[in-house]
């Protein structure tokens, strides 16, 4: 489950919980609506699935800040950004080519 809470400054928003692609849209908006500087803080952040990273990642790129960003998702972005195909990507099957 994800949980929203944004401080009364609204250039922070405090992340907890889950992000997933069920409930992705939600923290979109959110970002959307507040332009940067915007905070992210995401330290009670307890998992996030592939396009959440990809989102996150689009995010600080655009200037958003990760806050307590946890290390395995930070490292998670660190390698989308190095990787010239998404890393999600890397563990999906392959298929086999006969010649």
């Amino acid at each position: 489950m994800l949980r929203l809470e944004r401080s009364q400054n609204s250039h922070l928003l405090r992340v907890s919980g889950r992000i997933d692609a069920e409930n992705l849209a939600e923290l979109q908006i959110e970002v959307q609506v507040h332009p940067p500087p915007m905070t992210l803080e995401l330290g009670e952040l307890t998992l996030a699935d592939a396009e959440a990273v990809r989102f996150l990642a689009s995010a600080e790129a655009a200037g958003t800040e990760l806050r307590n960003c946890p290390l395995f998702i930070r490292e998670w972005i660190r390698r989308e950004h190095l990787s010239p195909q998404p890393v999600s990507a890397m563990n999906q099957p392959r298929a086999m080519h006969e010649e």
